[in-house]
């Protein structure tokens, strides 16, 4: 039998309050908790001398069954069944009854309930005094061990070794975490169902596999040095085992984003920014420049670091690096590093590393207005250099000679013409340096436009009837244009041909012609009025009026209106986005 089975739990109740001319007097002690197999002793007894004790009674309460353990008399003895011992005590001088003691050995779960001693005295009455006996299982320790576990991945924690072994029947198996000094249950299994916490924290984060190992799906910086304790419970034996876990690790290397400007055409100022996200714990950034170690204020050096943290807890470092770089010196190349501790060991993580040129990459951008253009707008092409150039020059396609030159790289197209939709190229230039003199950038500029429509016949158009009517119209445009006839709100022709094979006067009317550029809303339309000869529908008109000849017209003005008593053709423009 081992020590800890020896151990005999020894309480001492003692009737401290007792109320005169009370029948019955209750002292109830709070709980003593024990363990399976061991010994207990409970003790009863009142320390009034002037008190006759007559009889004894020990009794047990459980699930509300009650069940009298022994009843002693000082005249007719004791009587009970009793599994453990019962023993009377007495005044050594006097021999008084003044009390009892209950001895429970080898203690068992069943042992647990409420535990009632009653002693009858002389004058006083029945005396009880009430002990809440729970017995449970000792829980056994077994290891205790540290988990590294890397952030954002899955975690496995083993709960012990060969737990095929182990889980038998009637055997349950319990995951909790703990933290704050509470307990919280996240999975549990009695060896063939498996439930999980309904814990919002928890839920569906955690799982068993078939080993009843615990699976943490993503670990998270809420789980550093959190405790997961795997208990295995029967009713002789609870078991467990304690892990606590390490979070460690970042999700991405880290990031860096250079910005080169220049003081003359022999420093180079650079700015480079490293950045790392989601890291746990803080790491630290270190700069690297051809393979040593950049200080700040070191080589003309500046860095400076701003940390931060998101909802999850991870970090976000960056650091900004400003340096001078002597294109004499060539190319350099550059670097940063992240670096944290964990379990007392230095982990590191480089960023790739960047090539700083001498003469870095050059960039150009070029801006034009962001809707269609049309003739007579105002069009402003930009240009940009990343190495800011003393002049831009431009040309075009069509005149490869230098058309014009700026400052400030822009290039102005005041009333814009049909005959200026060109691919122009934009050419930064410095005076005394030609490094990127191959370099320049070309964009197209195309300009929209759309004539008055043209027809073969003049309105008004007076025909036989029955016979046949043809009016062809066309306009000139920037694109193929899309036409269509509309009478009294009817599209009649989507052709540049109105053609009737014979006219009758139901078809006699207001006809207009429309001339459209698909996508850019840019129209042109026009009005013809066909009438029948015999009918008499012939309109009459005024000697001052006349009729215009269509065909004849080729005007290019952007709106015309050319007006008979049913006649009209204009040319209108809307501008969209493409």
């Amino acid at each position: 039998m081992s020590i800890r089975r020896k151990i005999v739990y020894a309480v001492s109740l003692l009737l401290i309050c007792i109320v005169e001319g009370s029948p019955e007097d209750f002292l109830e002690h709070g709980v003593v908790y024990a363990t399976v197999g061991q010994n207990l002793t409970l003790n009863c007894s009142v320390d009034d001398n002037e008190l006759k004790v007559s009889q004894i009674q020990w009794e047990k309460t459980n699930n509300r069954k009650k069940e009298i353990l022994v009843v002693h008399n000082p005249q007719f003895g004791t009587d009970g069944k009793l599994k453990s011992s019962f023993a009377p005590l007495q005044n050594k001088t006097s021999g008084q009854l003044y009390g009892a003691t209950l001895s429970l050995y080898m203690l068992h779960m069943s042992d647990s309930g409420q535990y009632c001693c009653e002693i009858v005295t002389f004058p006083k009455g029945s005396i009880k005094d009430i002990t809440n006996l729970s017995v449970d299982v000792q829980e056994e320790e077994l290891s205790f061990t540290t988990v590294d576990a890397q952030l954002n991945y899955e975690i496995q924690i083993q709960c012990l070794k060969n737990m095929t072994g182990i889980m038998q029947s009637g055997m349950v198996l319990e995951w909790v975490v703990q933290g704050n000094g509470t307990e919280e249950l996240i999975v549990t299994s009695n060896g063939t169902n498996k439930i999980d916490s309904n814990l919002p924290t928890y839920k569906g984060r955690y799982q068993l596999n078939s080993h009843y190992s615990l699976i943490v799906k993503s670990a998270k910086t809420v789980d550093h040095e959190r405790v997961f304790i795997c208990k295995i419970k029967s009713p002789y034996r609870h078991l467990k085992s304690s892990s606590r876990v390490k979070v460690f690790g970042q999700s991405t290397k880290p990031e860096i984003i250079f910005n080169y400007q220049y003081n003359n055409l022999h420093t180079l100022r650079m700015t480079g920014t490293c950045l790392i996200r989601n890291a746990f714990p803080k790491p630290k950034l270190t700069w690297y420049i051809n393979g040593h170690l950049l200080q700040d204020k070191e080589r003309g050096a500046s860095i400076q670091s701003e940390v931060s943290r998101d909802v999850e807890g991870q970090y976000q470092v960056k650091t900004t690096l400003h340096l001078l770089i002597n294109q004499s010196k060539g190319n350099q190349s550059l670097w940063c590093q992240s670096v944290f501790i964990h379990q007392n060991k230095t982990l590191q993580n480089q960023s790739e590393t960047m090539i700083v040129l001498a003469y870095p990459d050059l960039s150009i951008e070029i801006t034009q207005p962001t809707t269609f253009i049309k003739e007579g707008d105002d069009v402003q092409i930009q240009c940009k250099s990343s190495l800011p150039a003393d002049q831009y020059v431009f040309w075009s396609s069509k005149n490869t000679s230098k058309i014009y030159s700026s400052k400030d790289g822009n290039l102005n197209l005041r009333q814009i013409t049909r005959h200026q939709s060109d691919a122009y190229v934009c050419k930064p230039e410095w005076s005394n340096f030609d490094y990127f003199k191959e370099r320049n950038i070309t964009i197209p500029v195309l300009v929209n436009y759309i004539d008055i429509i043209q027809c073969d016949r003049s309105s008004p158009v007076e025909v036989e009837a029955y016979s046949h009517l043809q009016i062809k119209c066309f306009s000139h445009a920037s694109e193929s244009p899309e036409y269509m006839w509309i009478q009294n709100n009817y599209t009649v022709s989507n052709s540049s041909t109105l053609d009737f094979e014979k006219m009758t006067k139901e078809k006699t009317g207001i006809y207009k012609v429309i001339a459209t550029i698909p996508g850019i809303s840019l129209q042109s339309h026009a009005e013809i009025v066909v009438t029948l000869k015999k009918d008499g529908m012939t309109p009459s008109y005024s000697n001052s009026t006349t009729y215009p000849d269509v065909t004849q017209d080729t005007t290019n003005s952007t709106e015309r209106s050319e007006e008979t008593s049913r006649y009209t053709n204009t040319t209108s423009q809307t501008q969209e986005t493409n």
